[in-house]
């Protein structure tokens, strides 16, 4: 997992960096070769590490992007130094893994502006109903995905001409200018898409003495949006100090208790607990609320 994240996700470095993780440059210096040395060490032990980890979770192995970044440098100055090509694998995976992103960067614009046309195709409830969210789209912002092809194209080009400085520069603008352009564009709307309505449904309760938890699905959501109080009612955590989503629905609660569920699952929320009144449905999700006074089996 942490291997493809850091490969994929360190997108041209990682290409260029392959060299170095197997092979010292033979021109190399005695503190060159030792400070390699050790940003191997600490590569391998990061990612080792946090691939035995059970826990899957991308930042886990981003320390691993500074040793990266110096092996991929390493093999860089090298590749400049002596104005040779680089190995015929870089070329292959520059071009294949740039022609992905490319697609990627490319397509996720043109299939949000156009995504009524692929509802009938889509067999997820719960996809469909967070498609449905309204999010704008100008039906420019593929541009940024071809920019980064013909920059990337460019680039590659350069190098195999042994236009090394200019290609290797191509290379990098166009990873980070269209990726921040992603980031400060393109991610913001696919945000809406997977989480804002849960987000604003926190947002909007934030200050007021309730209870909030999401349901049948985990997040963290909740208690940084909704900014969740130290509780006196000692009964609303579970043992580990979690909210107890179970004794919010069947307990006898002493405040208003909310609930955010997947849009999906709104039906089975009121077959198995009539005692909680839907609020608002809105995209992917749908807002719950129960009573101080209203009771349950449980409870009874």
């Amino acid at each position: 997992y942490h291997f493809l994240v850091v490969f994929i996700g360190c997108f041209p470095m990682s290409a260029f960096a392959l060299k170095s993780l197997f092979q010292s440059e033979p021109n190399a210096n005695s503190s060159q070769i030792r400070f390699r040395k050790i940003m191997l060490y600490l590569f391998w032990v990061v990612m080792i590490v946090f691939t035995i980890v059970k826990t899957k979770i991308v930042h886990y192995s981003s320390m691993a992007y500074f040793p990266l970044s110096f092996l991929s440098a390493y093999t860089l100055y090298y590749i400049l130094e002596k104005k040779q090509r680089p190995k015929k694998y870089v070329f292959i995976l520059l071009c294949v893994l740039g022609g992905v992103f490319s697609l990627i960067l490319v397509g996720l614009p043109i299939f949000a502006y156009y995504k009524t046309l692929f509802y009938p195709y889509i067999k997820d409830p719960f996809a469909v109903m967070s498609l449905s969210t309204d999010v704008h789209w100008g039906g420019w912002e593929f541009l940024i995905g071809l920019i980064y092809l013909i920059m990337t194209g460019i680039g590659i080009w350069k190098i195999y001409k042994l236009h090394l400085a200019g290609g290797i520069i191509s290379l990098f603008f166009a990873a980070a200018f269209c990726l921040w352009g992603y980031l400060a564009i393109i991610v913001p709307k696919v945000e809406a898409y997977s989480q804002k309505p849960a987000i604003d449904f926190y947002q909007g309760l934030k200050g007021k003495d309730v209870y909030v938890s999401p349901l049948w699905f985990t997040s963290y959501a909740h208690y940084f949006y909704f900014q969740i109080p130290l509780y006196t009612n000692k009964e609303v955590y579970t043992e580990k100090g979690q909210i107890n989503s179970d004794w919010l629905l069947n307990g006898k609660i002493d405040k208003p208790a909310y609930f955010v569920v997947k849009a999906n699952r709104i039906e089975d929320l009121q077959k198995e607990h009539p005692n909680v009144h839907l609020v608002e449905v809105k995209g992917g999700f749908a807002l719950f609320r129960r009573e101080i006074d209203s009771d349950s089996g449980s409870a009874q």
